[in-house]
């Protein structure tokens, strides 16, 4: 008798603040290519609002392509999103994380990176048996 062959991890992928699906994906080549002997399948989705045109990093536009974030900030920190205390979006960000879980899944695990992981972090914490682990980098604590 043959011992059956583990299935490959799925992970969802969520970007950072002024990022997109496709740039993170193109970011995240090395990580991909060292976890492919146990992840198979990186399902990389857009955050559904556009970033503040006054923070959008150094990267170059043409590279970065369209700049998006999974919720927005007051204008008056604009410039330092992480010092803002107004953040509208989040729920609207969730419900789209949750559909594509219904769609897209089951996931193993989810890769977050800045204020995606922070989204991650949220996600794991209401929806504790969604994932068995969780990829967090450059993020902070959900600050709502």
């Amino acid at each position: 008798m043959s011992t059956p062959t583990p299935s490959k991890a799925r992970i969802l992928c969520l970007h950072g603040y002024a990022q997109n699906a496709a740039f993170f994906r193109q970011r995240t080549g090395s990580l991909r290519k060292a976890l492919k002997a146990v992840a198979g399948d990186f399902v990389f989705v857009d955050a559904p609002f556009a970033a503040t045109a006054g923070f959008l990093g150094d990267i170059n536009a043409d590279e970065r392509g369209q700049s998006l974030g999974w919720w927005t900030f007051d204008e008056a920190t604009a410039s330092r999103p992480s010092l803002s205390h107004e953040y509208a979006g989040v729920e609207r960000s969730l419900e789209l994380l949750d559909a594509t879980c219904e769609r897209e899944g089951p996931f193993d695990g989810v890769l977050g990176f800045s204020q995606g992981a922070a989204l991650a972090a949220l996600l794991c914490m209401r929806r504790r048996t969604l994932f068995r682990f969780a990829i967090l980098v450059a993020g902070n604590a959900p600050p709502f």
